[in-house]
């Protein structure tokens, strides 16, 4: 039978739905041809192509050996190492076993962490194959102690970064900040900064609230997986206003982190508080999970304030989200979100709810351009929620941001957003506005 005439009865077959062992017998020469043009069409790259051949040679021999042995080495020229071994299985204890067989088997066996019994087989395959070099050079290649590389020689890094940004309401006054900042890395495992923070606002009555803060700090990485920052900060009209935060950073690589901070001095409270030269301190922590795609990702946080006007706040934040959509240049994801606060004083010269809850669910979009510049991403957000707030009726909340991240080359990068929210407090409706710019520089 010629291979033509092989190929057609196979097509044949499949159509009419009988099995070749149902049909057709192929002669010892026959079947050791198309043994052979599988094995040429896999050394070729098309290892699927190949393996279906095989298989289908299975049920026209009783001498599966050849073939189960051809199966496992192109599995394992797939670098599909755990399919690799699987399919060894059932050969394992044949007799003869070839070199070209054992030296792919090992190197499997090494890459799933074999490595004692990558190294048992390799010298068994050796004693029984003295003269074949390429096994020698595999076991050799497992076996040798790496030389470490040298470390390269340290340099000095350093950036600044500036951000400006504003938010305002239809029921309110607009806010506005601006920061900036430098920071070095004096060793590989040590970087300080110092930093410049200032937030206005349009109302004079406000002006009494106004932050014009310097602080400096430094961050040190220790015992590979930990980290510590300290800052101090104050600032420059009230030197009453004096403030430490020390925050506490462990990772557990590559999926995990955490941190615990305390700040005597919490800079993020609200414009009518600091009005009133109301301050507080803060302890948070916060973790962060993802899997190793990035596909799925988790993260929470909780903080506690003490207002010096005698209220004491809880917040606790949680998001969970998942990228259906997960490519080099475009990624889509749904993110599932819960904010919740209670306060102990509910009569207080700032929003100050006694519980709320707040139920948000976001679609977000990220695409990465394929531009001039070294890399330009765009990001859209939509949000529709519920906002809970003891007291009151339930009622949804939605919202848009759109944000653009430029990196024109490795020396300077901007960003900036642009955001839109329709928000709930104390039952009344506003509808806020915002925007953020953010420069960075390496030096």
């Amino acid at each position: 039978m010629s291979l033509i005439n092989f190929t057609v009865t196979l097509i044949l077959l499949s159509l009419s739905g009988l099995s070749p062992s149902q049909a057709v017998t192929l002669s010892d020469k026959e079947f050791e041809s198309e043994r052979t043009r599988a094995v040429e069409i896999a050394r070729a790259g098309q290892y699927d192509q190949g393996l279906v051949i095989l298989r289908s040679l299975l049920n026209q021999t009783t001498n599966q050996y050849p073939l189960q042995r051809d199966i496992v080495i192109i599995t394992s020229w797939k670098k599909d190492c755990p399919a690799a071994l699987a399919l060894y299985e059932p050969i394992r204890t044949h007799t003869n076993q070839e070199a070209y067989l054992i030296g792919p088997v090992g190197r499997c066996l090494y890459e799933v962490g074999e490595e004692q019994e990558a190294i048992r087989i390799l010298q068994a395959g050796i004693i029984q194959w003295p003269d074949d070099e390429e096994l020698k050079e595999i076991l050799a290649n497992i076996t040798a102690v790496p030389e470490p590389e040298p470390e390269p020689p340290f340099t000095s890094t350093a950036n600044i970064e500036a951000s400006l940004g504003a938010n305002q309401s239809d029921q309110g006054n607009k806010e506005w900040f601006f920061e900036t900042r430098y920071n070095r890395r004096y060793r590989a495992n040590f970087l300080y900064y110092a930093r410049f923070l200032t937030v206005r606002a349009d109302d004079p009555q406000f002006e009494t609230g106004d932050l014009n803060r310097v602080g400096v700090g430094g961050r040190y990485d220790f015992l590979d997986n930990w980290a510590v920052t300290q800052d101090f900060s104050f600032d420059v009209k009230r030197s009453s206003e004096g403030g430490s935060t020390t925050t506490l950073f462990y990772t557990l690589p590559p999926l995990w982190s955490f941190d615990i901070s305390y700040a005597s001095f919490a800079e993020d409270l609200p414009l009518r508080a600091k009005a009133q030269l109301i301050d507080s301190d803060r302890a948070s922590a916060s973790a962060g999970f993802h899997t190793d795609d990035y596909l799925w990702e988790w993260s929470a946080s909780f903080s506690l304030y003490d207002f010096s006007d005698g209220n004491n706040r809880n917040a606790f934040f949680t998001s969970g989200s998942y990228a259906y959509v997960l490519k080099d240049e475009r990624e889509q994801r749904i993110s599932l979100e819960l904010y919740r606060t209670t306060n102990t004083e509910l009569n207080t010269v700032y929003f100050s709810p006694e519980k709320d809850l707040t139920l948000t669910v976001t679609h977000i979009l990220d695409i990465v351009y394929d531009s001039r510049f070294k890399r330009h991403a765009d990001h859209f957000y939509v949000y529709l929620g519920n906002y809970i707030q003891k007291g009151y009726d339930t009622k949804g909340i939605w919202g848009l941001r759109f944000a653009q991240d430029y990196d024109f080359d490795d020396i300077n990068a901007f960003s900036f957003s642009v955001a839109y929210d329709n928000r709930v407090y104390d039952g009344a409706r506003e509808n806020e506005y915002s925007f953020y710019l953010s420069y960075k520089r390496n030096l």
